[in-house]
């Protein structure tokens, strides 16, 4: 008798077998993908790692003005100090995700204001070839990724300081305000969410 229902059922099955092991490999592959949630929002490992090496190349390039025992390159090699390069960066990202989710609200107008932001800062580079091999060098990117991944998000933050400095309003309370209105869960090994900021476990 099963073997008949089965016999009349099989291709029904497969499919429904099939679309549970898809199913569950998505939900594998995309939470292995993921660092943290903020809102249901997530924040991706490429990203988080992109940002790591930024930090990284950021203490490689002090290292050159560092003559004591605390260069970068001993820095780095400790695990704590590793785990505390985690620890701001993704708390960073975090503040960031909160800021991009804000800013419409704050000030529609925010992706123009942006722009002349960054326009305004480069007009200032006198020698803007020599400007983008140094960028090229010191961080190993283009300039349009120095753009994205560095003046943009900068330029988001002046935006957002700006607009609540007219309604007399702190950033920091602000920003501690929103954060204890957000789901922000953390998905990476050693850290976790607590008390409002990204912790060491």
């Amino acid at each position: 008798m099963i073997s008949n229902f089965y016999a009349k059922h099989k291709a029904f099955l497969s499919i429904f077998l099939a679309s549970v092991v898809m199913g569950g490999f998505l939900v594998f592959y995309i939470s292995s993908n993921m660092v943290a949630l903020v809102n249901y929002d997530p924040i991706w490992k490429k990203d988080f790692n992109e940002t790591l090496d930024l930090v990284i190349k950021y203490y490689d390039i002090s290292d050159h003005h560092l003559t004591t025992d605390t260069s970068s390159s001993s820095l780095l090699k400790d695990k704590y100090f590793l785990k505390q390069i985690q620890k701001e960066a993704l708390g960073r990202m975090i503040d960031y995700k909160i800021l991009n989710m804000e800013l419409e609200e704050i000030n529609p107008n925010w992706r123009e204001l942006a722009r002349i932001k960054i326009d305004n800062a480069t007009l200032k580079i006198k020698e803007q070839e020599k400007f983008e091999e140094g960028v090229r060098t010191l961080y190993g990117m283009s300039f349009y990724e120095f753009e994205r991944k560095v003046l943009m998000p900068q330029s988001q933050f002046e935006i957002v300081v700006e607009e609540l400095k007219k309604q007399n309003k702190n950033y920091d309370e602000w920003l501690k305000s929103k954060k204890k209105k957000l789901s922000i869960s953390i998905m990476v090994d050693g850290l976790e969410w607590r008390e409002g900021e990204v912790a060491i476990k």
